[in-house]
């Protein structure tokens, strides 16, 4: 797209994004030119206050955010540790909860970073050291995060080092995460939280740099609407009504021949034989502003897999996003093209919460739990351990878990180690998702026993669960 030298404009409306004597800078015409879009929406540089104003439709606005890069712009991340003492691990964060240390670090995307502390001042934490490795995602995929740090604790005159290794998946801006608890051998519990950001360079947040105008007012816009993003079901108001739309979100983008011109509205073409295979669908009024203007038709190409779409409905491919938009498909077309597509939300990357119980009960029926809880990415391992100062092991934790396609179970290799009660245990084991299962009993001599269980629940990424891979026609 040429956007050398484009035409001062006047206000083109009126709008809390202009002001009076403001330089305007019109983009409208080879945006619209190069995306075919309606004569109603524009496009507007503020050069004095630096802001890309758009007006359209939904589906305008995200093509125009598609187009500038938005959430590609960011590659930085923002990533806050903090420790807190007290909650007893599996039990969630209180809102109120305060840290006893807090540390934040800020990592380009791909690059390790590393910090240390130490307290000058006589504290249980004495110490913490943090290297940490984000890899930014978009409005497709989350974000990873890389994470190494440890803490020294001193306390009832025993002191403690802790160390932790593992990886998660995480969404921008979303509220921390616990990633460890664990009751201590010195006493009480730790647990450990990671809050991530992704900034722009200048360090402003990415999810608090776009804005919407409604009723004359300035408002934070966090996200693409959610319909472009949520692969369920979806109902949105147009002026027909409530309707239902789903939108699947494919990573592997079918190619429009377009004969090194820009995208342009005409029919999909094979690309051996150059000839067109699937037409362009004519959309009613009403549907416009939330679809592309110009879908593939799918509906023909989806009877070669025998796929029955009524023909009021809508299957709709759209190249540039690499998005299949569906509206008025039953129930049972869906599951099939579900299955077609091999949509699933597991295959995206998400994390696993892996939590331990060791009971240890006397003859005379008392009972003491010691617990540890780990976050751990899928398919990725993670460890806790614990030493004294004399580097004597006094506990350890070390899991590998991986969910099933359908998202309802967890094969989980484990390696556990407790020092007081004396424990090893290591094995695998298929656990159903979120469900705590006895995994040992042990009878000691005393005539008291010992007992372990294991819990792996699946934590999705909240932002999108339906991605896969569009499949070609039969030969």
């Amino acid at each position: 797209m040429h956007l050398e030298n484009p035409p001062d404009v006047q206000s083109p409306a009126s709008s809390v994004f202009f002001a009076k004597g403001e330089k305007l800078k019109d983009l409208s015409e080879p945006f619209r030119s190069h995306y075919h879009l309606d004569g109603d929406s524009w496009l507007v540089w503020n050069e004095s206050r630096r802001l890309l104003v758009a007006h359209g439709a939904p589906i305008v606005l995200w093509q125009i955010e598609n187009w500038a890069g938005f959430r590609n712009q960011a590659d930085h991340t923002s990533i806050t540790l903090s420790w807190y003492l007290g909650i007893q691990p599996g039990q969630p964060l209180p809102v109120d909860a305060k840290p006893v240390h807090q540390s934040t670090i800020v990592a380009r995307s791909g690059t390790k970073v590393s910090h240390s502390w130490a307290s000058s001042e006589p504290s249980r934490l004495t110490s913490a050291k943090i290297e940490a490795e984000p890899i930014n995602g978009n409005s497709e995929l989350p974000s990873d995060l890389t994470l190494n740090f440890s803490w020294r604790e001193t306390f009832n005159g025993k002191t403690c080092c802790w160390t932790c290794d593992l990886a998660c998946v995480r969404d921008d801006s979303a509220p921390p995460v616990v990633l460890v608890q664990v009751d201590s051998p010195a006493g009480g519990s730790w647990t450990v939280t990671a809050a991530s950001t992704i900034t722009m360079a200048d360090g402003y947040p990415l999810a608090k740099a776009r804005f919407r105008e409604i009723e004359g007012k300035e408002t934070i816009s966090l996200e693409y609407p959610e319909y472009i993003l949520d692969g369920q079901i979806t109902k949105i108001e147009t002026s027909k009504g409530y309707i239902p739309i789903q939108v699947l979100p494919v990573f592997d983008k079918l190619d429009v021949e377009t004969d090194g011109q820009p995208w342009a509205p005409r029919s999909f073409s094979d690309p051996v034989s150059n000839e067109a295979t699937d037409p362009f669908i004519e959309l009613p009024e009403h549907l416009k502003p939330w679809f592309p203007l110009y879908l593939i038709d799918f509906r023909e190409r989806l009877k070669l897999f025998q796929i029955q779409i009524p023909e009021d409905a809508v299957a709709g491919y759209d190249p540039p996003s690499g998005r299949l938009f569906l509206k008025g498909v039953n129930e049972l077309a869906m599951g099939d093209l579900s299955q077609l597509i091999r949509v699933g939300w597991t295959s995206l990357p998400h994390s696993i919460a892996v939590q331990t119980k060791l009971t240890s009960s006397n003859t005379e029926g008392h009972a003491e739990q010691k617990g540890c809880y780990i976050l751990a990415k899928n398919g990725r391992k993670a460890s806790l351990a614990c030493v004294s100062e004399k580097d004597s092991p006094l506990l350890g934790f070390e899991v590998e878990a991986v969910s099933n396609d359908s998202g309802n179970s967890i094969y989980l290799g484990y390696v556990m180690e407790f020092a007081f009660p004396s424990l090893d245990c290591n094995g695998s084991i298929t656990l159903p998702d979120g469900t705590e299962t006895e995994v040992l009993t042990t009878k000691l001599e005393s005539g008291g026993s010992l007992t372990e269980t294991l819990k792996a629940t699946i934590i999705p990424f909240s932002r999108s669960q339906a991605y896969g891979s569009l499949p070609l026609p039969p030969n």
